[in-house]
C-alpha cells in the first residue's frame, strides 16, 4: 500500500480574536463562525478580497468552545437555523441564526 502526499496552501489568515481560537464551524455556504478564550464567537462572511468579521457575538461569561450550526429549516423549532455554543462548566447556548443578517 502507497500513501499519496497531498499539498496544502494557505488561503488565508483571518485575525480578529483577542485571544486563541477554540472552535470552527461552517454556517452555511459563505460564513464562517469561530469562538475564543476571549469569550466571544465571530461570524466571517466572505467577500471578494476573502473572509471579513460580519459581526461579533458578546454575553458568554466563559470562553467559548465548541461551536455546531443548525442549518434553516432543518427542524421546526430553529426554522431560521441556530448556532449552539459551548462553554466549560456552563450550560449551552442556542443563538438564533437568521443567515441573511446575522443579528449579533
Amino acid at each position: 500500500m502507497t500513501s499519496q502526499e497531498t499539498t496544502f496552501q494557505l488561503l488565508q489568515e483571518m485575525r480578529g480574536h483577542e485571544e486563541d481560537v477554540r472552535g470552527v464551524s461552517p454556517c452555511g455556504e459563505d460564513r464562517i463562525a469561530t469562538s475564543s478564550r476571549d469569550k466571544t464567537i465571530k461570524v466571517w462572511k466572505k467577500r471578494e478580497e476573502g473572509y471579513q468579521i460580519e459581526c461579533t457575538m458578546v454575553g458568554h461569561t466563559d470562553f467559548v468552545g465548541p461551536l455546531a450550526f443548525i442549518p434553516p429549516r432543518i427542524s421546526e423549532y430553529y426554522a431560521g437555523g441556530a448556532l449552539v455554543s459551548g462553554m466549560p462548566h456552563r450550560p449551552w447556548r442556542v443563538t438564533n441564526a437568521q443567515l441573511r443578517t446575522f443579528r449579533c
